[in-house]
């Protein structure tokens, strides 16, 4: 199953003021989206094993990404992401920042687990 990270930041007002619906899956923007906006994907995770069931949860771990024009900007949106996320998964280490040069824009990525039942 996939983890509620769409739903979670879409639905978050904090989040929402500031990137609207420009909230991407699979890490991917489109090319001159507007700026800030969330990437997001799964990069890991298992299924619980069971010997006599079958498994009814998964462990999912998503990384978000934040962008933005201004090193500013996308502080303020990793800070809005992980207050929307932090009640509903387990945030793993802490929020890496860095800078592209071939977009020109900031990055602040962090990770979180999600346990999603089947």
């Amino acid at each position: 199953m996939m983890p509620p990270v769409y739903d979670l930041l879409s639905n978050d007002a904090a989040v929402a003021a500031l990137v609207a619906d420009r909230i991407f899956r699979h890490g991917r923007a489109p090319q001159d989206v507007v700026k800030p906006y969330i990437t997001w994907s799964v990069v890991g995770g298992h299924a619980e094993n069971y010997l006599a069931e079958r498994p009814g949860i998964d462990e999912d771990l998503a990384q978000i990404d934040c962008w933005a024009a201004s090193a500013t900007e996308c502080k303020a949106l990793m800070i809005a992401v992980v207050a929307a996320l932090e009640l509903h998964g387990m945030q793993q280490g802490t929020p890496q920042d860095d800078f592209e040069n071939d977009t020109q824009l900031y990055r602040y990525m962090v990770q979180f687990d999600f346990w999603t039942h089947r």
